[in-house]
């Protein structure tokens, strides 16, 4: 509907960049509603104003300075037998590898990075470990949207975990 003079000499006039709808501006029962929009539910229904956000989470396997050893972090699942601190959340959207299955959704209990590090302390046999898991924001859920793992500059693996969530406008959102 409205365009600039720099749209002629840029491709953007041939690609989606907003959402047309139709505006009325009216007085709403013979008073003035200074900032606030009206919207027709079926409209917001069928998807109109819906956004997807997406959050990026990132972790990586550390060595650290336990009594003079060193220790390294190492991404899996873990088990409850030998691992000792686990939250009290869920780990069954973890693979074998301990990231979570893409596509796949998830709340704001679950664990999305399993990872766990080397205990060695007094009296405790070796063999076991302490969890170290990522878990997902505790008011958010979404999908797995990517699970990419690499290597940094030392060497040491990292993950990062981009999760996917759809938004819709409630009531009392702001819409300029």
């Amino acid at each position: 509907i409205v365009n600039s003079k720099m749209i002629k000499y840029l491709p953007s006039h041939n690609l989606p960049c907003g959402i047309n709808c139709i505006v009325a501006i009216a007085s709403y029962s013979g008073y003035n509603q200074e900032d606030s929009v009206i919207m027709n539910k079926s409209a917001i229904d069928r998807g109109l104003f819906h956004s997807i956000f997406y959050r990026t989470y990132r972790d990586e396997e550390k060595k650290s300075q336990d009594s003079g050893t060193q220790v390294q972090e190492k991404f899996t699942k873990p088990t409850p037998d030998v691992t000792l601190g686990m939250k009290g959340n869920n780990y069954n959207k973890l693979d074998k590898n301990g990231f979570a299955i893409e596509n796949m959704k998830i709340n704001g209990n679950d664990i999305i990075v399993g990872k766990v590090l080397p205990v060695k302390k007094k009296g405790l046999t070796k063999g076991y470990f302490r969890c170290c898991s990522t878990t997902l924001r505790s008011n958010e859920s979404g999908f797995i949207d990517k699970v990419m793992v690499s290597r940094n500059g030392d060497g040491y693996r990292f993950v990062k975990i981009r999760v996917r969530s759809n938004r819709r406008p409630p009531i009392g959102d702001k819409h300029s």
